[in-house]
């Protein structure tokens, strides 16, 4: 018998008394009792993205929802600016791109965060004002990297374009204040932070995102937020929606709440501090240089192939960890630590990687890297 370990940026570990209330009987989508479950859901949302925004919830992939943000709040040929540091960031370009946006783009060298200056350097270029939208993303999980959405938000107050940000992995994990730090739109989905299965999005939008709603021409159908807000005033959806997710998530949210969100940015920074720690006492450096508290990525060693080493990890001890994306798989594998993760689950993965990476012939001081894990986690 072993447990599962789910150590990657996403999907990540659900608890258990989410299946639990997941396993509750269907109820109609259109029924009372189903406008109370949402009404409890958005005052949840609300609380972990700090805002008092409206909250639009799709039965979606987190893409969807940044899909939908293109969709709704832009038309053919408008100027946006994208910044780009990682998969996701690429992603934007080409969801951008499909809908046909005129696209200037802030290419940043994968492992760090953007330099906001950039932005603002970019949007003082723009002397005519054209730049309609900033679509950013707040922890690029591919590399490890968190963008200072605070300093973004005070720089694109001075100007008329939408701060638009992907916080699919970076919500209930770390801090982001969407009201205070002045985000338009945020993104975000139920598999990460929020410790849910796959399959409902959420998007946040103040009111210069609606108003430009009003304008936006690009075609939509099952994404229009003019529909979905109709709805939402009712506590309800235009669709039929994920109703055993919605039952999982209120239970997440209020787990959430239980557990404070200072508290849980606290425990994300812990534990990537411990990962951090033992993976350097391994004699592994990091990739990232502007780490979020969410994910640790960690060069190859020389020597070892990744995906085999990430095979043996899952074969041998039930802990699956995530390979690199893009131009940097089978170079770095990525350990995640975000929402239902705990101490032990950090201890469990480095002992594996320990014993795997032994067995692979990296050469290392063995379980240096579980005593510097240790120092870190048995702090008050």
């Amino acid at each position: 018998m072993e447990k599962f370990r789910l150590m990657a940026p996403g999907p990540c570990m659900i608890p258990d008394r989410v299946y639990q209330a997941m396993t509750r009987h269907i109820i109609h989508h259109r029924s009372a009792e189903f406008r109370s479950l949402v009404k409890e859901v958005v005052e949840g949302l609300k609380y972990v993205f700090q805002t008092k925004n409206e909250m639009l919830i799709f039965t979606s992939s987190g893409t969807g929802g940044m899909e939908s943000s293109v969709a709704n709040l832009f038309s053919a040929g408008d100027k946006v600016l994208v910044v780009r540091a990682g998969t996701f960031g690429e992603r934007w370009t080409q969801i951008c791109k499909s809908y046909g946006l005129a696209v200037k783009t802030i290419d940043v060298e994968w492992g760090r965060a953007v330099n906001p200056k950039l932005v603002e350097q970019r949007l003082k270029e723009d002397k005519e004002g054209k730049i309609k939208g900033v679509f950013t993303t707040h922890t690029e999980t591919s590399t490890g990297t968190e963008t200072d959405m605070e300093e973004i938000g005070n720089i694109l107050a001075d100007y008329g374009a939408l701060l638009i940000c992907d916080s699919v992995s970076g919500l209930g994990t770390c801090n982001l204040q969407t009201d205070a730090w002045q985000i338009d739109v945020v993104i975000s989905g139920s598999q990460k932070g929020l410790m849910t299965p796959p399959g409902l999005c959420f998007v946040s939008l103040s009111e210069a995102a609606w108003s430009a709603h009003k304008k936006a021409k690009s075609p939509r159908f099952y994404f229009d937020y003019s529909n979905y807000r109709k709805f939402m005033e009712s506590s309800s959806t235009p669709f039929t929606p994920a109703i055993s997710l919605l039952y999982g998530l209120r239970e997440a949210l209020s787990m959430i709440r239980e557990e404070g969100l200072s508290n849980i940015f606290s425990r994300h920074e812990r534990l990537a501090r411990a990962t951090r720690a033992a993976v350097t006492a391994m004699n592994l450096s990091l990739f990232s240089i502007n780490h979020a508290s969410n994910v640790t990525i960690v060069n190859g060693p020389d020597g070892v192939d990744v995906e085999e080493m990430r095979e043996r990890m899952l074969r041998r001890f039930g802990i699956y960890i995530a390979g690199g994306q893009g131009d940097l798989m089978g170079k770095v594998f990525r350990i995640g630590h975000m929402g239902y993760c705990d101490a032990i689950d950090i201890l469990s993965t480095i002992s594996a990687l320990d014993i795997v990476l032994t067995d692979m012939g990296h050469i290392f001081n063995q379980a240096q890297g579980v005593k510097a894990a240790q120092d870190i986690l048995g702090e008050e």
